[in-house]
């Protein structure tokens, strides 16, 4: 086998067990997993933290809510949710989760939509 042969077919040898090793490459519609949390207690928090870690927990386990990032916050009267969510169903899913999670606190939920869509009112011809 000429040095030639050898090295094209040792390239090719190595390529094809590459191929095999690593994952295949995510396509355009395919989204990387998350790495990080959905949710998270805010900081300072010391009242309330385990209706807050209970919420968060559930948040965290919800797959829909990947792109989204929350932060809990138990109030004295209540449950605030802030943070950015992709789409308006995420936010109000997120709202959902919590309230079940929220032992009968209210949730009151501040979370915005990274896209916001506004249509602007028709209006009517000036009548002159």
């Amino acid at each position: 086998m000429s040095r030639m042969n050898y090295a094209v077919a040792l390239l090719a040898s190595t390529t094809a067990a590459l191929s095999l090793a690593l994952p295949p490459a995510l396509s355009s519609e395919e989204k990387a997993p998350s790495i990080d949390p959905v949710a998270s207690v805010s900081t300072g928090q010391t009242e309330g933290a385990d209706i807050a870690n209970a919420i968060v927990q559930a948040l965290n386990a919800d797959k829909s809510l990947a792109d989204s990032k929350i932060t809990v916050r138990q109030e004295k009267d209540f449950v605030l949710l802030t943070g950015v969510s992709p789409s308006q169903q995420e936010l109000q899913r997120a709202t959902e989760i919590a309230s079940q999670s929220a032992n009968g606190a209210p949730v009151v939920n501040t979370i915005q939509p990274r896209k916001i869509t506004y249509k602007q009112p028709e209006q009517e011809p000036n009548k002159t």
